[in-house]
């Protein structure tokens, strides 16, 4: 959802910083992330079950997308549609998930003091380091916007998909995507604003 929206507020220039941003944050989660998921205490870091979890199709794509990206290369223009398709399904899939979990979970519990303190980081906390990085290294507008503004943005849903995959908590999973995504419709037009007197 960060990146069509980056898009319509801050423009193409800026949906290219985000994208790239994508790239290395994929990277991260299907490695360092299910490193972590499946990490069992007194397994050696680097074994061939880990390394064989960690060659998944996702971090094959990323860096393909990326050497794709680098060379210039371009696919037919029918076969970029049908995989634009199939990526357009990734946030509706997740969120069914999401819905499914939550079914059952009391909306009392969803709003607690725990979800509430991540929601103030994630939302509010991060995006302003962020900022103020960004400012004290002297980065330019586009890129201090873009990438202020996708850290600005709720959850990943697939944190809740990775959790289903690996049998971890995908009710705790579901109801931080879903917490931070809620108030994230008020946080976010207001990063919006001031990151809009950034690009002036």
């Amino acid at each position: 959802m960060g990146i069509p929206l980056t898009k319509a507020m801050f423009g193409s220039y800026c949906e290219l910083i985000c994208l790239l941003m994508n790239i290395g944050f994929n990277v991260i989660v299907y490695t360092v992330g299910i490193f972590v998921l499946t990490y069992k205490k007194g397994e050696k870091w680097f074994n061939s079950r880990m390394i064989k979890r960690m060659l998944n199709p996702p971090l094959i794509s990323c860096v393909v997308g990326l050497v794709i990206f680098i060379t210039g290369f371009r696919f037919p223009s029918f076969v970029n549609e049908g995989l634009g398709y199939i990526g357009d399904t990734v946030v509706p899939l997740s969120m069914i998930i999401i819905g499914i979990q939550l079914a059952g979970s009391n909306i009392k519990r969803l709003v607690n003091r725990r979800n509430l303190f991540l929601c103030v980081i994630s939302l509010i906390l991060v995006p302003a380091f962020t900022l103020g990085v960004c400012m004290l290294i002297h980065a330019s507008s586009s890129v201090a916007v873009a990438m202020t503004f996708g850290m600005a943005m709720p959850s990943a849903a697939i944190t809740v998909i990775l959790s289903d995959q690996f049998d971890k908590n995908t009710l705790l999973a579901s109801e931080g995507v879903a917490i931070t995504t809620f108030f994230s419709m008020a946080t976010l037009p207001v990063w919006a604003i001031i990151l809009s007197y950034i690009l002036l």
